[in-house]
């Protein structure tokens, strides 16, 4: 089972559909580790604003917050 944290003053706030797609995040094979930062919102299909790791020997790490632009 994956350890999912959310960070925030008070949880409630967030979007059920966000924390639908972290959970589903969590369940991904290989999943570490999921956190929920205070602007987690709905994406198409997975949720923005949460770093993830994955337990993998080699090959990228996912840092999925992608609301930033690269």
């Amino acid at each position: 089972m994956t350890l999912i944290s959310l960070i925030s003053n008070d949880p409630s706030r967030f979007d059920p559909l966000s924390l639908d797609q972290l959970q589903a995040t969590a369940d991904y094979e290989g999943m570490a580790r999921v956190v929920g930062l205070p602007d987690l919102h709905a994406g198409n299909g997975i949720a923005v604003g949460r770093p993830s790791g994955h337990r993998i020997a080699s090959g990228p790490i996912s840092w999925a917050a992608t609301s930033a632009a690269a």
